[in-house]
């Protein structure tokens, strides 16, 4: 079997496979955005880890407008205050944060909280994988909910 790539008369260096697989968190999704925005630029039958880096930003825009953005626009006012102290607990990493700490955080009882959580739970923007944490269903949403107002 012949890859598109290939079919195409193009290559990808292992590079820059890896950086894609790093920039894109391994989500699918996001590996076909940043595949596309790199593919869009490249100026050369050969892709290469620097065409993976400099084509970064023009994906993760399109993800901030497309992606991420409609997926916070779903949220209700207490979610996203959820959701943001999420992402500053983590410093935008992609690691569960302590549902104790959001609470203290937000200067709120955690059994206040439940509400949001488990609306955000429904809706799909966060899971909790193990009991007392809270961590986004996505890679890089906390990253972008640091970049809101």
């Amino acid at each position: 079997m012949i890859a598109p790539i290939e079919r195409e008369e193009a290559e990808i260096t292992p590079a820059a496979l890896d950086t894609l697989f790093s920039v894109s968190g391994g989500y699918p999704y996001f590996v076909q955005a940043y595949g596309k925005a790199t593919w869009d630029a490249a100026v050369r039958t050969e892709i290469a880890e620097e065409d993976v880096r400099l084509t970064a930003p023009e994906a993760e825009s399109e993800l901030a407008v497309g992606f991420f953005g409609s997926r916070y626009e779903r949220a209700t006012p207490a979610e996203r205050e959820y959701l943001r102290a999420m992402a500053e607990l983590v410093e935008g990493k992609d690691e569960p944060a302590p549902t104790a700490r959001i609470a203290e955080h937000l200067e709120r009882r955690p059994s206040s909280l439940s509400p949001a959580r488990d609306a955000l739970i429904k809706k799909g923007l966060v899971y909790s994988g193990e009991r007392g944490r809270i961590a986004f269903t996505v890679p890089h949403f906390g990253r972008y909910l640091l970049t809101q107002d």
